[in-house]
């Protein structure tokens, strides 16, 4: 019964939770740094130019790889439009609340799964990259694939989660560099769980 009851709760969160960002659709913002990375994309598949870097730094540079382009180029394939390239953004937003629930179901249990997702449907900075589609707001599926191989890699000990866990630092860098910082945690965890890397990995 409580389980029927929180899943009842988690269904409410989720509609009124895509109810919000369909509203988001209506309303967003862009501006030159949505613009600049979108256009990138676009050059892509027009075959104008490659980029060799990623979106520009607030204080100069570049980010280290055009991987955010290469993923924006997917939906153009379907749809040559900046409203694609919204939609795009509104479905990874929302399947990253679902990768939640099913990771977190799997690794702790259903309450805890229903919670965190609950919470993850009315988190303002969730919502807000609906609303704001710059560079940042494609970081959550990542941030979700991070935390299942975090979790493989910690609690289940599996050390082959390793080479993933790298592979989706490497991707998420190219996005933002905030996802640096969560090596961190990975070093953190590695020390608390005392887990031995083997060479061969």
């Amino acid at each position: 019964k409580v389980e029927i009851s929180l899943l009842a709760v988690l269904f409410i969160f989720f509609v009124f939770c895509f109810y919000l960002r369909l509203k988001c659709l209506d309303s967003l913002v862009i501006n030159d740094w949505v613009t600049r990375d979108f256009d990138r994309a676009f050059n892509i598949l027009d075959k104008v130019y490659f980029p060799l870097a990623g979106p520009d730094l607030t204080n100069g540079g570049r980010l280290p790889g055009p991987f955010l382009y290469l993923m924006l180029v997917v939906p153009l394939f379907f749809h040559y439009s900046y409203e694609a390239l919204f939609n795009f953004n509104f479905i990874l937003n929302i399947a990253s609340i679902g990768m939640t629930f099913i990771i977190l179901k799997k690794y702790f249990n259903i309450q805890i799964a229903i919670i965190s997702a609950s919470l993850l449907c009315v988190d303002l900075y969730h919502l807000g990259a609906v609303n704001f589609p710059i560079n940042p707001s494609f970081l959550f599926p990542f941030t979700v694939l991070f935390l299942w191989s975090l979790l493989e890699f910690s609690v289940k000990k599996n050390c082959n989660a390793f080479v993933m866990i790298i592979l989706i630092l490497c991707l998420g860098v190219q996005i933002h560099y905030q996802f640096a910082s969560y090596i961190v945690v990975l070093l953190f965890l590695s020390f608390i769980f005392k887990i031995r890397i083997p060479q061969k990995t």
